[in-house]
């Protein structure tokens, strides 16, 4: 084969006479099929460039939804500790104000039984 490159430019033999019809046809015929051999693996590695791309664009949508995932589950686990503390923070309150009642009606229960008491005694010592 006589075909060389200039730089970007093919330059190709042109079959003569001496080649003859049978070598013009072969020489002719081998250069369709390195051409249809570069084009279908041109072809080929452009399906495989797209196949990857769009692979890769998959991983990003998973991945991508999985940190949208896990950013909602930080949300509502934050929401959800939020709700317990308020909810302790009540109990809390609630059970202080419970024993605090029980504590000063006790109080007042000794002091109620302890000012009756004396009242009494000052009613007999009269």
């Amino acid at each position: 084969m006589a075909a060389e490159k200039a730089g970007k430019v093919e330059i190709k033999a042109v079959p003569t006479d001496r080649d003859g019809f049978i070598g013009s046809i072969v020489t002719q015929t081998s250069e369709l099929a390195e051409k249809l051999t570069t084009t279908g693996f041109g072809v080929v590695r452009d399906v495989r460039g797209e196949l990857n791309q769009r692979v890769l664009g998959t991983f990003a949508f998973i991945d991508g939804s999985q940190q949208g995932f896990i950013k909602l589950l930080r949300g509502i686990n934050d929401r959800a500790d939020k709700l317990s503390d308020d909810f302790l923070d009540t109990l809390e309150n609630l059970t202080l104000g419970a024993l605090r009642t029980v504590r000063d009606t006790g109080k007042g229960v000794t002091e109620l039984a302890t000012s009756f008491g004396k009242s009494r005694d000052l009613s007999r010592a009269a």
